[in-house]
């Protein structure tokens, strides 16, 4: 018998597949794959909508349809049909690495959303703001659409972005895995959870041989290439509301005192620390393995040894309130060998996370400090907001109640 995913086929039976074309990242990329665009397949059959049992695409005015071989195959020149089919392609193949790579680390139960195994709903046009958002209440992903500000002021619509789509879904991946993340009054873990987003889309960029073959061509082999498009995310979103590197760059080197309590570039500070690491661990598995591989097949080992190493550290995390330092620890529990805990160590030190520190005995008042409103629509829906009030409005009570113990304490002289 042979295994495919999490059930048995005999040899005979070829498991089902669905293929879909998509966006290599956004449309201000024609220049990578077939003008911007690549083809992938999702795991079994896709009905109308699109729609299967993990995603269901609601808020368009009719169900899409495959064409007569099962498949998805659309471009701009039918908006609505490629704007549904894209964002449940991102969506279908960001869960299915998840999967994959928990299944790797030997969790053979299938990875479902927080609320169970009820599809998320995916609104390609939720509406007209500039923003995309996981909200866990509603179950759902939301993708807006908005005029650009600046030169023809075209209609920019987020579910057309690799990069955007992957990040909503990677918050609902972190939320099924740590639930309590978005329940924590501490900025850096409301940072790592922007932090995973943005990492997912890399991740999922080389998950893909395509996009891996794509990187080595536009970089040579060099991840830390200024303006490689690894690591800019929302490239056209960013250059809609006049920045000109995308709305953030993994390749940087922020430290914790540039960014204070801004949870955004908190984000960042994390995110840039990943990526240097990745770009170290990649000139190291090359140099050992050139023989073998391709740079490409070693690129894309990197991207899953440090992905698998990402998950395993979460995982082991505190539930709610987790710091860099937490994280940064276990990554380096976790790390294959000497030289990637080097790597780990360095580029957190380098950015100022102290790894011995407890982030979490920080004055209260920092933690109301904490700036959020640069951060992507998932940590300023009004659901998640009150979880975050609520935890730091425990924590307060909680600190109370300790002074009022100590004052209560009767001294004792020796």
């Amino acid at each position: 018998m042979l295994t495919f995913g999490y059930g048995t086929k005999t040899p005979s039976q070829a498991p089902q597949a669905t293929l879909f074309q998509m966006e290599m990242k956004d449309p201000s990329r024609p220049q990578l794959g077939n003008n911007g665009m690549i083809q992938i397949v999702v795991n079994g059959a896709v009905q109308a909508g699109p729609e299967n049992s993990d995603i269901k695409t609601v808020g368009m005015e009719a169900k899409i349809l495959a064409n007569p071989n099962g498949d998805f195959i659309y471009d701009l020149s039918t908006p609505d049909c490629f704007d549904a089919s894209n964002a449940f392609a991102n969506v279908a193949r960001t869960l299915d690495l998840y999967r994959r790579v928990l299944n790797q680390l030997g969790h053979t139960q299938p990875l479902y959303w927080q609320w169970g195994n009820e599809a998320i709903a995916c609104h390609p046009h939720a509406g007209v703001t500039e923003n995309a958002e996981y909200v866990r209440e509603q179950k759902c992903l939301k993708f807006y659409y908005f005029q650009s500000q600046s030169g023809a002021r075209e209609w920019i619509y987020t579910c057309r972005a690799q990069d955007v789509v992957a990040h909503e879904a990677g918050h609902a991946i972190l939320d099924s895995l740590k639930p309590g993340f978005l329940n924590s009054y501490l900025p850096q873990t409301g940072a790592l959870h922007e932090a995973f987003g943005d990492l997912t889309s890399i991740f999922v960029l080389l998950d893909d041989p395509q996009c891996c073959e794509e990187v080595i061509i536009k970089s040579k082999g060099n991840l830390l290439k200024k303006d490689l498009f690894l690591p800019t995310l929302a490239n056209q979103f960013g250059s809609a509301i006049g920045l000109h590197h995308g709305l953030r760059n993994a390749n940087n080197d922020l430290k914790l005192s540039q960014v204070g309590q801004e949870v955004h570039g908190l984000s960042q500070v994390f995110t840039g620390a990943l990526y240097g690491i990745l770009a170290k661990m990649f000139t190291l598995n090359f140099n050992q393995r050139y023989m073998q591989y391709s740079r490409s097949q070693v690129l894309a080992q990197t991207g899953n040894e440090l992905l698998k190493m990402l998950i395993q550290a979460l995982k082991a995390s505190p539930e709610k309130n987790v710091s860099f330092a937490d994280v940064a620890n276990y990554l380096i529990t976790f790390a294959p060998n000497h030289d990637v805990k080097g790597f780990i160590r360095d580029e957190f030190t380098s950015r100022e996370v102290d790894l011995k520190k407890d982030y979490k005995e920080a004055p209260i008042v920092t933690m109301h400090k904490a700036d959020y409103s640069k951060c992507s629509g998932t940590l300023k829906h009004p659901s998640h907001v009150k979880m975050r009030t609520d935890a730091l409005t425990q924590r307060e009570a909680e600190l109370k109640a300790r002074e009022q113990s100590w004052v209560r304490m009767p001294k004792v002289f020796g």
